[in-house]
């Protein structure tokens, strides 16, 4: 007799297995499981197609020194920046949307709630330019273009594919956005690693190091070599595409 161990994977394996075995109500809970999760995926999956290329192509505009500099050996790790947030984002809106429907209370459905209200009533105050250098207002401004254009196209195609997105009240809009940060954040923190090791000259065997332990191999790397990876972020405020 075949075994199972109780986890994720195999229950679901259990239930292909033995469906016809169990009783005929628990059948029709497990059919209409595996309709509604086939409905999400080919939603998330259609939304997918739309949006992935399209964010490969901004990834690739915004750092183009990783594509440079992995001389187009790309690792999966690099392919998937994009890849994750065309995959995650079109889910967590259909949840989002679906939560709308169901009537529920998005204050009570996430916890940061207030926390992602507060944060972006503060973004949306203009910049305060007293005290900050001309750098850290290149850095602010240069930040701010990048977030822009991924926002932008991220934004506008998933309100293609999801026009319910129109009807979100204010509390849902404040989710969605927060939601959109979270990803950006994530697509920004991925490819600023990846940018700095291969402007540093490391290999894709490091690909995999953490922000913190590139920069603490830089170290390691001579005066000049670190003085041209800074002048390097320093020419892309300026807006050079290097």
């Amino acid at each position: 007799m075949k075994k199972y161990k109780i986890n994720e994977v195999d229950i679901g394996i259990f239930l292909e297995d033995n469906q016809q075995l169990l009783p005929e109500s628990i059948q029709k809970m497990v059919h209409n499981y595996h309709t509604t999760l086939q409905i999400i995926i080919g939603i998330a999956d259609d939304a997918y197609g739309q949006l992935s290329d399209k964010l490969d192509d901004l990834f690739f505009k915004q750092y183009p020194s990783i594509l440079v500099n992995s001389n187009n050996q790309l690792p999966i790790e690099v392919l998937m920046v994009a890849e994750d947030a065309a995959w995650f984002m079109p889910i967590r809106t259909y949840k989002l949307i679906m939560d709308q429907k169901a009537g529920l209370d998005v204050c009570k459905l996430y916890p940061q709630f207030n926390k992602w209200a507060t944060e972006l009533n503060s973004a949306q105050k203009p910049i305060d330019e007293k005290g900050k250098s001309k750098s850290a207002l290149l850095q602010i401004k240069y930040d701010a273009k990048r977030k822009k254009e991924f926002m932008q196209l991220v934004e506008k195609m998933l309100l293609y594919q999801f026009p319910a997105i129109a009807n979100f009240n204010t509390n849902e809009q404040i989710v969605y956005k927060a939601l959109l940060n979270q990803q950006y954040a994530q697509y920004k923190a991925d490819a600023e690693r990846m940018q700095l090791l291969y402007d540093c000259g490391f290999s894709n065997d490091d690909i995999k190091l953490s922000k913190t332990a590139i920069l603490k191999k830089m170290k390691q790397l001579s005066p000049q070599k670190q003085a041209e990876i800074k002048a390097l972020e320093a020419r892309r405020r300026q807006g050079e595409k290097i």
